[in-house]
């Protein structure tokens, strides 16, 4: 729905007329049917991302003395979380390609079905143990 199919003049007395916004949360448009599993995928492999980085480069800067390790080692935990996010986003992908393409329409509020939230969550544990392990490794 676009903006301007949002709003709604409607008449307030006397001949005036005001514009009414439809009440639509941000919370229904975040989770319309068929769409968080998406928005969750593209919300963990960055923000996963992001935090080896930052963990890493942290962990470079204040000990020298292992900087080549510790860069080593952050660069294979992103090459591990790179190939982790390749099979998640191509799993992503086919379950919304067979959900777009599904006739009838699914009904319900997840036509996606609860399997790709428990890959996700797996996916999201995965990445938080890359983390934890890159603060971890090597031995400080």
């Amino acid at each position: 729905m676009t903006r301007l199919a949002a709003h709604k003049v409607v008449e307030a007395g006397y001949g005036r007329h005001r514009e009414v916004r439809d009440r639509r949360s941000s919370l229904s448009e975040l989770l319309e049917p068929g769409t968080f599993f998406i928005r969750l995928f593209f919300s963990i492999a960055p923000g996963i991302a992001l935090g080896l980085l930052w963990r890493g480069g942290r962990r470079a800067c204040r000990q020298g003395h292992f900087r080549k390790r510790i860069v080593g080692l952050t660069l294979a935990a992103l090459a591990l979380w790179a190939v982790a996010t390749y099979f998640m986003f191509s799993m992503v992908f086919e379950i919304a390609w067979a959900v777009a393409h599904t006739r009838p329409v699914p009904n319900g509020f997840f036509p996606e079905g609860w399997p790709i939230y428990g890959y996700s969550a797996v996916y999201a544990l995965f990445g938080a143990t890359l983390v934890w392990a890159a603060k971890a490794m090597p031995p400080k």
